[in-house]
């Protein structure tokens, strides 16, 4: 429908986009391998994340909340409850009562038989059938939830551009201009890692730099090595902009990685200290070495930023693994081999951790 919208994964529970897009052999593992635990200090952030909000959010908060986790559904406003059988839909309903939530949908989770909605005021009533990660749902009770939900969520594209970018720290760029000039035409454009290389031809010279879009972390990292070492700023839905160039590096850094050697390259799997990263909290390692650089690891894009514009000049090239396609993408080069925007694929098993 073209409405611009977030998820907000409020449960630590290692899901993202790649889990759903990418291939279940690679996937699962990784998914298991994140899997974390609701700390405090990731219920504080999410609450805080939620009440900082400029425009609203889907937050997913997991199956099963306990004790202090019923703090994020109080600070939501409306709820949808998915459901498996009347006393799951009796509790959720206490907890949804309990936070003051504006209901807008009570779907029972059907695996056979048909759809059927039972009442559409004052809030959804209905059936929906074969949930699937790897299927787009289009029945009508999806259809008739994504109505309601539209109509709490719709922004003109240019309305919410022009909120986000109203506290930009300088002259902010869109990702959708950038797609626009080098012929990627349609509103809901997927990027390549072939269009690096057009890209190239047409950044700006090195300067203040705000990035605005919702593109790939392989896309944000060429932006920022090939501005580096000029002032970089990214914007994220969580934190606002963030300026990459007040992060520091230090020999005895915060964000943590295993290093090893692949495809002739130093490679960085990258682990997060905590799961509540705040910027302001955050120091990047030092790897000292002129050859290729790989990173890894599941971080936010602007973290991402942050190494790439550290490393760019220091390094042969750059890649930045991607699980969706268990491959690697050139995002800087300045060798005959790899080429900028090269995906070297790799032949099987999980390019982090061991193996």
């Amino acid at each position: 429908m073209g409405i611009a919208h977030y998820l907000l994964r409020a449960a630590p529970d290692g899901e993202g986009n790649w889990f759903h897009e990418g291939k279940s052999k690679w996937v699962y593992s990784l998914r298991q391998k994140e899997k974390g635990v609701f700390s405090a200090g990731f219920i504080k952030q999410i609450i805080a994340i939620i009440n900082a909000r400029s425009l609203p959010l889907l937050v997913d908060v997991g199956g099963a909340p306990r004790g202090a986790q019923f703090n994020i559904l109080k600070a939501c406003t409306h709820s949808i409850i998915l459901y498996k059988n009347d006393k799951d839909l009796a509790q959720w309903r206490d907890y949804c009562d309990d936070a003051n939530l504006i209901p807008v949908a009570e779907l029972f989770s059907l695996r056979e038989g048909d759809e059927k909605i039972k009442k559409a005021q004052p809030f959804l009533s209905a059936s929906i059938k074969n949930l699937d990660r790897q299927k787009a749902q289009t029945g009508i009770s999806f259809g008739a939830v994504l109505e309601r939900v539209s109509g709490i969520f719709y922004y003109r594209a240019k309305e919410l551009e022009k909120v986000h970018t109203a506290s930009a720290p300088y002259t902010p760029q869109q990702e959708n201009n950038f797609a626009q000039k080098i012929g990627k035409t349609t509103a809901k454009h997927l990027w390549e890692a072939s269009d690096l290389a057009l890209l190239k031809e047409i950044l700006p010279p090195k300067a203040p730099f705000a990035l605005y879009g919702r593109g790939p972390v392989w896309l944000t990292g060429f932006f920022s090595a090939h501005n580096s070492p000029a002032p970089f700023s990214v914007f994220d839905i969580r934190y606002g902009w963030i300026n990459i160039n007040t992060i520091e590096a230090k020999a005895e850094a915060s964000l943590k990685y295993k290093a090893s050697k692949k495809l002739g390259a130093d490679w960085m799997d990258l682990i997060l200290p905590s799961q509540e990263v705040l910027p302001e909290d955050i120091s990047i390692p030092i790897w000292e070495g002129r050859s290729g650089l790989v990173l890894s690891g599941i971080l936010p894009k602007w973290l991402y930023a942050v190494l790439t514009a550290f490393y760019a000049p220091k390094r042969a090239w750059i890649g930045i693994y991607e699980p969706r396609e268990n491959r690697v993408i050139v995002i800087f080069s300045r060798v005959p081999s790899p080429t900028l925007g090269e995906s070297i694929f790799l032949d099987e098993g999980i390019a982090t951790g061991k193996g």
